[in-house]
């Protein structure tokens, strides 16, 4: 698989998801979802990538951005394959197991969704329980704009009940929904 190839993904509203297929953001305008910007304003960068950890018989952590606590190299090696259509979709093969994630944008709201799909092989590790963990990398920034720190970013998440989360980093935003 080509180390560094990109992939774009639109919805009928003009907001799109632009990333690395290696996942590794590398330009500023990569996100998993961009909104188109309101009456001539910017698009606004929601959400930079997920790190996905699947605690498994051993950990499972299917990306990281560099912050120093897995090896990317040794992430990137369990990357299959990528496939650009019918939608961006990885897949991951382990020793006992493939994973296989695939994006979406809402065709007709503004939001994006992520599947994956879990194949294992209990001949050669039994498994009863996947616990999964999700961790946002929220940017909430205009897209020809970068941020190193924002001050006047309101981090709270609050619980909606539901599996259901909300985040409205500014005022003026609209809230982000998380499911």
């Amino acid at each position: 698989m080509p180390i560094f190839n990109e992939y774009l993904l639109t919805n009928q509203r003009g907001s799109f998801a632009l990333g690395s297929t290696d996942r590794v953001p590398r330009r500023k305008y990569h996100s998993l979802f961009t909104q188109r910007g309101i009456e001539g304003s910017d698009p606004i960068n929601w959400i930079s990538e997920v790190i996905e950890t699947f605690d498994l018989p051993e950990r499972v952590q299917l990306i990281d951005i560099d912050f120093g606590t897995v090896s990317s190299e040794e992430i990137r090696k369990n990357l299959h394959s990528f496939l650009a259509k019918p939608e961006p979709t990885w897949i991951y093969k382990f020793s006992a197991f493939t994973l296989t994630r695939s994006l979406k944008l809402l065709p007709l709201h503004e939001g994006v969704a992520i599947s994956y799909k879990l194949e294992w092989d209990n001949s050669k590790t039994p498994v009863e329980f996947v616990e999964m963990t999700v961790r946002p990398l929220m940017i909430v920034r205009p897209w020809h704009q970068l941020h190193h720190s924002n001050l006047f970013l309101d981090g709270r998440i609050d619980y909606m009940g539901h599996s259901k989360w909300g985040f409205k980093p500014y005022a003026g935003l609209r809230e982000l929904n998380l499911k």
